[in-house]
């Protein structure tokens, strides 16, 4: 039985700048992916205001709960019943490796 799938989770901050930017570099400066993205990783560190970055994670993060919220409520009425947290898997003594 294949799992449902859920929601794709927030980015962080850094990746919306990663997606911002890695393609410009790599159009402006000829650089290739790899090139790019660690150039981009070293802009990251030296970047001193992120807040425009870390304003994009906060919506997409109440987006992310949205759709949480949305699924749950899909999920009660197919089901008939709220949605319980998750449980920790039990593990066998024998599977735990010393």
């Amino acid at each position: 039985m294949a799992k449902a799938k859920g929601p794709k989770k927030p980015l962080s901050p850094y990746m919306f700048y990663t997606k911002e930017k890695t393609p410009e570099l790599m159009k402006k400066k000829g650089l290739s992916l790899v090139e790019a993205s660690k150039l981009c990783g070293q802009m990251w560190k030296e970047l001193k205001n992120k807040k425009k970055y870390e304003n994009l994670n906060a919506q997409d993060i109440l987006r992310y709960q949205a759709e949480l919220d949305e699924g749950t409520v899909k999920v009660e009425k197919v089901l008939g019943k709220k949605r319980s947290a998750p449980t920790q898997k039990s593990v066998s003594p024998k599977a735990v490796k010393k």
